[in-house]
């Protein structure tokens, strides 16, 4: 944060950009969840859902979880915190899809040397992973999530 600007003020009780914070609410989604049953109530008629929002979902976990059970639903997460991870939707047909497939495509010749020369695969078995990878990512059936967190920070004087 430039040195002329204040952080925010909040209310909220707990500091939400605390790193160990969000590690405590990604540890008490997957224990509300399992203690549920699942993502949702089994008398919920899942086919009438097509939009979900989730506001405070902190770290995001049940969104993700939705997003990757049921891809037919367009999931939302928000919250109070700035470091809260994200998630883009890589799907075919979705906007970011090409950049991840340019991405994929480049980093499996890159890595192919370092592969190689440590002995991990050989050269028919990369060449042909090379040649299924778009196959696959660019298949009608093709879901996708990327999971990022965005962190920045600066140096002390």
């Amino acid at each position: 944060m430039p040195s002329d600007q204040q952080p925010e003020e909040t209310t909220y009780f707990i500091d939400a950009e605390n790193v160990a914070e969000m590690a405590r609410l990604a540890h008490q989604d997957r224990l509300l969840t399992k203690e549920m049953g699942g993502l949702f109530p089994p008398q919920l008629d899942l086919s009438t859902i097509h939009n979900v929002l989730d506001i405070g979902c902190g770290p995001g976990g049940w969104v993700l979880d939705v997003a990757q059970a049921h891809p037919i639903i367009s999931v939302t997460g928000i919250d109070i915190s700035h470091i809260m991870a994200h998630v883009l939707d890589c799907s075919v047909g979705m906007e970011a899809h090409t950049s991840q497939y340019q991405n994929t495509m480049t980093f499996l010749k890159l890595i192919q040397p370092f592969l190689l020369k440590m002995n991990m695969a050989k050269k028919e078995e990369l060449d042909a992973l090379y040649k299924q990878v778009p196959i696959e990512m660019n298949s009608d059936e093709y879901c996708s999530l990327w999971y990022y967190l965005s962190v920045w920070s600066e140096k002390p004087i």
